[in-house]
């Protein structure tokens, strides 16, 4: 978004640059009364955004990224089309038409998104799912949750605690020595330590770069090197495992 009404107020500059030689308007816009702090801002948020996503694997480059920069483009780039239409002598009652026509747009789609798609209640995902019921029905002790993404179980049980990680390049992969050397520094502090693995339609070779041999391993059931994870139970969702303290 950020990136198409960057574009747009090139075009029109530049329009208005070649067309009008309206350059005093363009430093209204852009530079004068303190509009320049806004300017600066886009491009120096942009700037850095994409710096980060080239040193760093984080979410793509969207809307919800450069919502910040998007928003002063957009005050920037109303004005700019307000300039180029000033010489057309366009009438205020056209205008509104237009606006009219593009908020009903906005307004359909957003009511579209709502009544088509299904509501989302806690509960209901949490009598679902048997990874979670599993862990609720072992909520009174103090254990400990390692797995992909298993950051939803601080939020369903408060103050349980679990290790999250993500396929890879967001996290690096899992190995069975790593996996070991944090439970063996951590037992003392839980009860049990759990591995908590959800069930993904992958093949063997998405699993391995994703995840790794290790858990790749462990999710096809090779569990013959690892002698030390325990496979405890194959529910629908999920496959679980106790890393014992040694």
């Amino acid at each position: 978004m950020a990136g198409i009404l960057l574009f747009i107020s090139i075009c029109l500059s530049i329009y208005l640059l070649n067309k009008q030689h309206r350059l005093h308007k363009l430093l209204d816009v852009f530079v004068n009364n303190e509009s320049y702090l806004l300017s600066i801002w886009s491009i120096i948020f942009l700037f850095f955004l994409t710096y980060l996503r080239s040193v760093f694997h984080f979410d793509a480059i969207g809307p919800r990224l450069i919502s910040p920069a998007g928003i002063t483009l957009s005050m920037q780039g109303a004005a700019l089309l307000l300039l180029v239409m000033e010489p057309l002598n366009i009438k205020n009652a056209f205008l509104y038409r237009i606006l009219a026509i593009l908020v009903f747009v906005v307004w359909f789609k957003e009511i579209h998104v709502f009544l088509t798609k299904p509501t989302t209640i806690p509960g209901q995902y949490l009598e679902q799912s048997e990874r979670l019921n599993w862990i609720n029905q072992r909520s009174e002790q103090n254990n400990l949750y390692i797995g992909d993404d298993t950051v939803d179980i601080p939020f369903y049980f408060i103050g349980r605690l679990a290790v999250s990680f993500s396929p890879y390049p967001y996290t690096k992969h899992l190995s069975y020595d790593d996996l070991l050397t944090f439970s063996r520094h951590n037992c003392l502090d839980y009860q049990n330590i759990y591995l908590i693995l959800r069930k993904v339609q992958e093949s063997k070779n998405e699993s391995t770069h994703h995840y790794g041999e290790f858990i790749t391993d462990l999710r096809n059931g090779d569990y013959g090197v690892y002698s030390d994870v325990l496979f405890i139970e194959s529910l629908s969702d999920a496959d679980i495992f106790r890393v014992p303290c040694k």
